[in-house]
């Protein structure tokens, strides 16, 4: 077995051939399919989605004449087949798709075949979904319209602006190539009464192309119900046009009804309750109603991010005052201390034909007088990372102005939510005191911005970060926030510590991201993998606020001789208080990492020193040819006998050349303890002829505990132009 590092010497000529295999891809594109609806006329609504889950999609449309109801799957538009089916005839068609895959796209075909034989079909490339990803996976990109629903466009309701703003939204997303997982609607739906007619308009043909690819969620307005001889009680309208899952088909804990329910998308949990219905606000415990319900599946979530929704706003000073009407001060009676208690991150409302965002608020139940931004306040600045909001109610980007993103922790209660009010979706209302001004001249003390402008807020979340923005009807953004949730932990490489002292050991540093403004502690696990005196254990490593690493420091006992320890992080959960489900307490960011202390020691063979490192003997003297991949282009050969170890990048150990005084030195280190070696300088003009250089190989200074530097000083006359050190493996 013989193994060599080559290097070329310097001030000498030389030639490296590369070569480079170009490797040539023919892209086939096939003509466009040609979809032929048939009766497609007869559908006057729809199709759009509903309810959707990581493995089930519901599919709603609305024809004009009585028919079964069909729906065909697939994941390339031009390959479907059936998929679910209900017999029966109607006019209004629900079809409830399952043991789909999750985060998967597929396209669909709805239809069926009416009484008077005539066949129902509406399909086409553009008609698509995305089942919601696993728990755990990266969780999605979010459009939030709050009284939304002016629908004729010769009346100045600021329909064109409401409607244009939604449109770039979509356009800008799909141009960027981030799909929309869903459309959450904030009330007030279709004004003036909510009628079905005017849910036609206002939602059906406002935002018909976008809700038949992207699942509508909504919460329940005061204008929703208007149609009802007895507001807020009764079945109106909205409760026939929307399947919500009051069942728990979409995570979270049934609730039986469809205006008030929760489901999960990824690592979100969300939750919309409804603040108008009379009789919800149960206070009396076991009472039965949504706040119990509320309660019990805050208790019961699992997912690391918590967003609610509902129509009327705990704090404003819009077109309404949280001050004194009931519905908004009952919401901030009965309602966000339970939130915040569980760790609520984002409130979503409307009623208040404006926008208006928090500061990172916790415990603010009282009037607006009460405010104390001292023990409310939970982060300083505007939460943006690019900017601010001016005096005249323009977004400036500028760094100087951006404040950052706000920071909590992972898993706790009580650490800060945002509350927006995003009711300046489909018209605006003076605020309150008659100003029209862009500004609220007297917003309240909670709110950070207050804005008197039409559009819709996105939010999206990934890992442990929330990312929004408020886009006006030109797709300009006239706010921004973001929120770090606790701290990204990842782990470095290992360093192996020098002899002496302590014995034999290694450092491993911890690294973390996110918020590193706050004080936190991270577990590790060290398991023995092989060796000696390894004691498996875990360790718990503590940072101060602004600390960005900490360093495990392994010596004896946890360690020791020909020892081998994997370092990693366990899945650790953290439970807000006792009785609820464990949340995950922080994130990880890369992979385990092993420690093999032994660099410093006397291996009694190569075998020896492969067995410590992967657990077994080699299986053949082939491996010794195998790429360690760490980026140092050596062999496991060479790795053993220049003292390197497979996973770290050890180039600093291969040969050195140096011309002090114009005279050419090759050195290198020998390990101790490799006996089974021979190890062989030579020189090349050609490389196709070598020359052992081995008789001027010396030692060069006293022997430690790391290896021996060895150096070779070429013949002043040399003229080869090549030097490498050949390694065999004996026996």
């Amino acid at each position: 077995m013989r193994t060599s590092a080559r290097q070329e010497l310097p001030g000498r000529s030389g030639r490296v051939d590369t070569w480079i295999a170009a490797a040539v891809a023919l892209l086939q594109i096939a003509a466009p399919v040609a979809w032929a609806d048939t009766n497609a006329s007869l559908v006057t609504r729809g199709p759009y989605l509903q309810s959707a889950g990581t493995t089930t999609m519901t599919l709603r449309w609305r024809t004009s004449v009585e028919a079964d109801s069909a729906v065909q799957l697939g994941e390339a538009p031009d390959a479907l087949a059936p998929a679910a089916s209900v017999t029966g005839t109607r006019t209004e068609h629900v079809v409830q798709l399952t043991s789909l895959q999750p985060g998967t796209r597929y396209y669909y075909r709805c239809g069926g075949t009416a009484t008077d034989s005539r066949v129902i079909s509406v399909d086409g490339a553009e008609r698509w979904f995305r089942t919601a990803p696993a728990v755990g996976a990266e969780s999605g990109r979010f459009w939030a319209l709050g009284c939304s629903g002016t629908h004729y466009p010769a009346v100045p309701f600021y329909y064109v602006e409401s409607k244009r703003a939604s449109d770039l939204f979509i356009s800008s997303s799909r141009a960027a190539g981030k799909p929309v997982n869903g459309l959450i609607l904030l009330g007030d739906n279709a004004y003036n009464l909510g009628a079905d007619s005017e849910y036609q308009a206002a939602v059906f043909v406002k935002y018909g192309e976008m809700i038949k690819t992207t699942p509508v969620w909504s919460a329940f307005g005061n204008h929703d119900a208007y149609t009802l001889p007895s507001p807020f009680t009764g079945p109106a309208p909205y409760d026939g046009i929307f399947s919500f899952p009051r069942n728990g088909e979409c995570g979270g804990l049934p609730s039986g009804s469809l205006r008030y329910y929760s489901f999960n998308h990824g690592g979100i949990h969300f939750v919309c309750l409804d603040n108008n219905t009379l009789g919800y606000y149960d206070t009396v415990p076991g009472g039965g109603g949504m706040v119990d319900w509320l309660l019990a599946d805050l208790v019961a979530c699992q997912e690391s991010w918590i967003v609610a929704f509902f129509h009327h706003p705990p704090y404003s000073k819009g077109g309404h005052d949280s001050d004194t009407e009931w519905n908004l001060v009952r919401v901030k009676d009965h309602i966000v201390p339970m939130l915040e208690r569980f760790g609520v991150d984002l409130v979503l409302c409307a009623h208040s034909h404006s926008y208006e965002r928090s500061v990172l608020l916790d415990g603010q139940y009282g009037r607006s007088t009460t405010y104390d931004a001292v023990t409310m306040r939970k982060w300083p600045g505007n939460g943006s990372k690019i900017g601010a909001v001016g005096a005249d109610g323009a977004f400036v980007k500028s760094p100087a102005l951006a404040g950052g993103a706000y920071q909590k922790r992972a898993a706790a209660g009580r650490s800060g939510a945002i509350y927006v009010v995003n009711g300046g979706s489909g018209k605006l209302d003076p605020w309150l005191g008659g100003s029209t001004a862009v500004v609220n001249p007297a917003p309240h003390p909670v709110h950070c911005v207050s804005l008197r402008v039409i559009g819709g807020l996105m939010f999206e979340v990934a890992g442990n970060g929330l990312h929004a923005e408020y886009r006006d009807d030109l797709g300009n953004v006239r706010d921004e926030f973001n929120i770090i949730k606790g701290s990204t932990f990842r782990l470095e490489q290992p360093v192996l510590l020098p002899e002496g002292g302590g014995g034999p050991g290694g450092r491993v540093r911890v690294r973390r991201s996110g918020a590193l403004g706050l004080p936190d502690e991270v577990v590790v696990a060290l398991t023995s993998l092989a060796g000696t005196s390894c004691l498996p254990a875990t360790r718990t490593v503590s940072f101060a606020a602004g600390q960005a690493y900490s360093d495990i420091v392994l010596a004896p006992p946890e360690v020791g001789i020909d020892c081998r320890v994997r370092l990693e992080f366990p899945q650790v959960g953290r439970a807000l208080e006792v009785g609820t489900a464990l949340r995950p307490s922080y994130w990880v960011q890369g992979a385990p990492v092993e420690l093999v202390v032994a660099a410093a020691l006397v291996p009694a063979s190569a075998a020896d020193w492969y067995a410590v490192r992967f657990g077994a003997p080699p299986a053949d003297r082939a491996v010794w040819d195998e790429s360690a991949a760490d980026g140092d282009g050596m062999d496991l050969l060479l790795e053993y006998a220049l003292g390197g170890e497979p996973g770290r990048n050890d180039s600093d150990l291969l040969p050195q050349i140096a011309s002090p005084g114009g005279i050419a030195e090759v050195s290198y280190s020998r390990p101790p303890g490799r006996s089974d070696l021979t190890y062989s300088v030579e020189i090349s003009d050609d490389l196709a002829g070598w020359q052992s250089m081995s008789g001027l190989d010396q030692p060069a200074g006293d022997a430690g505990p790391w290896g021996q530097l060895r150096k070779i000083v070429l013949p002043a006359n040399a003229v080869k132009k090549f030097v490498r050190l050949a390694v065999h493996l004996d026996g």
